[in-house]
């Protein structure tokens, strides 16, 4: 609501008045830095302070060793015995941006699909028998990656290994329908509890369309679409992990 001039504010009143101090203000101000003789002039001629001297920024060294498996595989091993812990990451260089038109939210469909068993680690027993170990894991997709990571006491590490081998080998070959709609449910839900229920969650929606152009591998957003998600195929499926999910496509820290 507007408030009305009342009659101790006048604008124009106020004004007149403040000219005069105004002008009174700045010839003392000119008085003290030009005045010669006296204070007034070392004032005004006093010389800047001089500058602090910079300090070089902290480095953080994180020793590592880097090796190539005949796979294509890169392995990066970094020790760190602060705590008694050991864990593993499996990175695969697929994200949102590696999606075709009609398709998108499938590299993060994907992700979920991941832990929906093999033959060897049927649905479920990959959690399982991880936790049973004292591990956990958890994944995230991104534009540009796909991120699974596996936490542990160092005895975990073999079963750790082992189930990413494992899935990293047979999870698409052994897609079903059933695993398909059951995720693809999932991810669903995912997009409507953190975006389209969520106090601004559509902006974040529409903040890659407005930030990238269409064409751009980044326009869309890598939850993806409704639409796009009910679309996906098994067959969709198979052939994705057969492009990206491959050892010379992965890194793997430990």
């Amino acid at each position: 609501m507007k408030r009305p001039v009342s009659a101790s504010f006048r604008p124009l009143r106020a004004l007149r008045t403040a000219l005069p101090i105004v002008g009174w203000l700045a010839l003392s101000s000119a008085a003290l830095a030009g005045g010669g003789g006296g204070g007034g002039g070392q004032l005004g001629g006093a010389p800047p302070p001089a500058p602090v001297p910079s300090t070089p920024a902290p480095t953080v060294a994180l020793p590592h060793t880097v090796e190539k498996l005949p796979n294509g595989m890169t392995v990066i091993y970094h020790p760190d015995h602060t705590v008694p812990t050991v864990v593993v990451n499996v990175s695969y260089s697929v994200g949102s941006r590696n999606e075709v038109a009609g398709r998108t939210g499938f590299a993060h469909l994907f992700e979920h699909l991941m832990f929906m068993g093999t033959k060897r680690a049927p649905t479920k027993m990959f959690d399982a028998w991880m936790e049973a170990a004292g591990g956990w894991n958890n994944a995230w997709t991104s534009e540009d990656r796909t991120d699974y990571f596996d936490v542990g006491p160092p005895s975990a590490l073999p079963l750790l290994l082992w189930l990413e081998a494992d899935r990293m080998r047979d999870i698409g070959p052994l897609m079903t329908q059933e695993k398909l709609d059951a995720q693809r449910d999932v991810v669903k839900n995912e997009r409507r509890q953190s975006y389209e229920n969520r106090p601004y969650g559509k902006a974040d929606l529409r903040l890659s369309e407005l930030l990238y152009p269409p064409g751009h591998p980044y326009h869309h957003p890598v939850i993806g679409s409704h639409d796009d998600l009910t679309a996906a195929q098994v067959e969709d499926v198979k052939a994705f992990f057969a492009q990206w999910y491959d050892p010379a496509n992965a890194s793997l820290v430990v």
